[in-house]
């Protein structure tokens, strides 16, 4: 069943870089979730995430006054989805298996009980200040943050008590620091590597770490209520 599987799945990644010969590799912009994965496959988890527009109608047009917002929370979810096939493909998993993982989670009760109205006040936030930048105020956006990044565990990708709103530059610059210490890590498992190369790449793992935790302190922000009266302060002054 296993072979069975792992042979589906490159069937269908094959199928669509034969279908799409200027893809040249699954990068972080190619849309898997649209692109790769069959009708069946999406169809459960579509039923979902029409579920999800349905119960985030209120959240009304956006400040051009053109598009739904509620469209936006089922598309950032959709995001949150392309990023745990990248990472599972690229760990060796099939895409059922990845599809099996997104299932598990979005039909738990908290899936719309308590992480889609999360990422409902994330849409909702980040429109607010979208438009305050467009206006000139000097604002960070705001992104939905994991505790345990979803490169390190794709079965808290969606649950609601991995994830927070927070401030998009430090949550930037945190991933990049994981990024790097993840390269080194590699780097350190390479074949004949010299005892001064091993002491140098371990020097800069322990300072990358230490960098990556106190950044994470200044992702999260604590008090939305206080944040969104500052950034409306800003736009009054401006």
């Amino acid at each position: 069943i296993k072979q069975h599987l792992i042979l589906t799945t490159v069937k269908q990644v094959l199928q669509y870089l034969k279908d799409n010969p200027d893809v040249i590799s699954i990068n972080n912009r190619t849309n898997l979730f649209q692109k790769i994965l069959t009708p069946d496959q999406r169809k459960p988890i579509m039923d979902i995430l029409n579920q999800v527009r349905r119960e985030t109608k209120d959240l009304g047009l956006d400040y051009t006054g053109k598009i739904e917002l509620n469209t936006r929370v089922d598309g950032n979810i959709i995001l949150h989805m392309n990023r745990m096939l990248r990472t599972g493909l690229r760990r060796g998993l099939t895409i059922q298996e990845v599809v099996d993982k997104i299932n598990t989670q979005i039909n738990d009760p908290d899936f719309l009980d308590k992480f889609v109205p999360i990422m409902k006040e994330k849409v909702r936030l980040r429109d607010k200040i979208q438009f305050y930048k467009s206006k000139g105020v000097e604002l960070d956006d705001v992104v939905l943050a994991h505790m345990k990044a979803v490169a390190e565990d794709l079965d808290l990708s969606l649950r609601f008590d991995n994830v927070f709103i927070g401030n998009a530059k430090p949550n930037s610059k945190e991933g990049n620091l994981i990024s790097r210490a993840s390269q080194i890590k590699k780097q350190l498992q390479q074949k004949d590597i010299s005892e001064e190369k091993i002491i140098q790449l371990k020097e800069e793992l322990e300072d990358v770490q230490f960098r990556a935790v106190e950044m994470q302190k200044h992702i999260r922000i604590d008090d939305l209520s206080q944040f969104e009266k500052d950034a409306d302060k800003k736009f009054k002054e401006t």
